[in-house]
């Protein structure tokens, strides 16, 4: 079956409730928590995600209603608000995605927040101003701060450069019924 594409499922004007899931590079040993074959723990990197979550979702217009990190992949069900967003006044839109965007700093290190100039220059750019309005209830944004911020971070850490996880993560748009049959089939 073909796969449907993202911007066929997604609306950019209308909530929605998704379901994400990124997945590791396979064989090539990159974990984002549980313990390796040599005993090595990177459960903390666990602790990187749930921070680096609660930081994005503060920020964004997007919700984070549930997750879970397993050793090699990160699922996600995520609500889209961008009927929040829509009604931001345009600073609070500036300073949410300057925040957002700069949120990629090692994990356990201070994030200050974006200097002044900075969100005047983009309250100045109206084209700037709407993309950054757009993303900040973007759900491939959204994954891609996040992935981002936790390859760097497992990179830094193992040493290594490169990709960190798979080229693309899916989404699926999920119906209450469809959620409740999922939820009660993982619990078995």
């Amino acid at each position: 079956m073909a796969r449907i594409p993202r911007e066929d499922l997604v609306s950019e004007t209308q909530p929605g409730v998704y379901l994400c899931s990124m997945h590791t590079l396979p064989g090539q040993g990159k974990r984002v928590g549980g313990t390796d074959k040599s005993g090595v723990s990177f459960d903390h990197r666990r602790k990187w995600i749930v921070e680096q979550l609660e930081l994005q979702a503060a920020q964004m217009a997007v919700e984070v209603l549930a997750f879970s990190v397993l050793p090699k992949s990160i699922s996600l069900l995520l609500r889209t608000r961008p009927d929040l967003a829509k009604d931001w006044p345009d600073a609070d839109v500036a300073r949410r995605y300057l925040i957002a965007l700069h949120a990629k700093v090692p994990f356990g290190e201070k994030r200050l927040p974006p200097p002044a100039g900075e969100i005047e220059r983009m309250l100045a750019n109206r084209v700037e101003l709407r993309r950054g309005r757009s993303r900040l209830s973007n759900l491939t944004w959204f994954v891609g701060q996040l992935t981002e911020a936790t390859a760097r971070n497992c990179n830094r850490e193992d040493n290594t450069r490169g990709r960190f996880r798979s080229e693309e993560h899916t989404s699926e748009l999920q119906s209450p019924c469809n959620l409740v049959c999922r939820l009660l089939l993982e619990k078995k």
